[in-house]
């Protein structure tokens, strides 16, 4: 989202023509009256796109950064990953509830463990297809999910769709390279302000088109 601060050290963007969160915020025009200082409450992954909440002052960035910790906000993402989710007897919701932690071989990813945190997740199938993207996983059968995360775990999506056999596309976790990009995004925010002021904020489902129902030629 930001070029690193360490202490003692000025932030070093990973390379010359890095191009982070906070400097599109910057945008002359974007924004009006432009942002004095940048409070972001909450992260994302840096491959995960959509909804990112941003306040302009430290009262609004103390209640948000409250409704996380207290588990007040309502999460929704989309994701499209490998394979035809099979569904329940009579509903294609599932509940996932799995600790993760960190995986000890590694400094970047986590699993599901014993020691790990407590983490939920509900999810629902919507959508059952073949992936119309040009390369090595076109026609790949794949799912759309609704993913509404309970906790709030670092990977926690990733960890869980994996848990249930079928990792997100594009996800380096389950070893896709060739995607252009992971296919999880934060789709929908619930912000309940106050009594009389909740936030509902939606964007676009990028994945829309990238479903067929059958298996297409060529």
């Amino acid at each position: 989202m930001d070029v690193p601060q360490r202490k003692g050290v000025q932030g070093q963007r990973k390379w010359p023509m890095e191009f982070t969160c906070s400097d599109w915020l910057d945008t002359p025009g974007l924004i009006e009256p432009p942002l004095e200082k940048k409070r972001f409450c909450h992260n994302l992954d840096s491959a995960t796109s959509g909804i990112l909440c941003v306040a302009r002052n430290q009262a609004a960035a103390a209640r948000v950064v409250e409704l996380f910790s207290k588990r007040m906000v309502e999460k929704e993402y989309l994701a499209v990953v490998f394979g035809h989710v099979s569904s329940t007897a009579d509903s294609d919701t599932l509940f996932i509830d799995a600790p993760i932690e960190k995986d000890p071989h590694s400094d970047f990813r986590m699993r599901i463990g014993p020691e790990g945190k407590s983490a939920q997740t509900q999810v629902e199938v919507l959508e059952r297809g073949f992936l119309r993207l040009q390369g090595p996983h076109f026609n790949a059968p794949v799912s759309k999910l609704r993913l509404k995360p309970i906790t709030g775990r670092r990977h926690q999506l990733r960890v869980h769709t994996m848990s249930l056999g079928h990792g997100i596309v594009g996800d380096t976790y389950v070893g896709d390279w060739a995607s252009y990009r992971m296919m999880l995004h934060a789709h929908k925010l619930g912000l309940p302000m106050a009594p009389d002021k909740h936030l509902q904020l939606v964007t676009v489902d990028p994945f829309q088109a990238l479903i067929s129902p059958q298996p297409l030629t060529g």
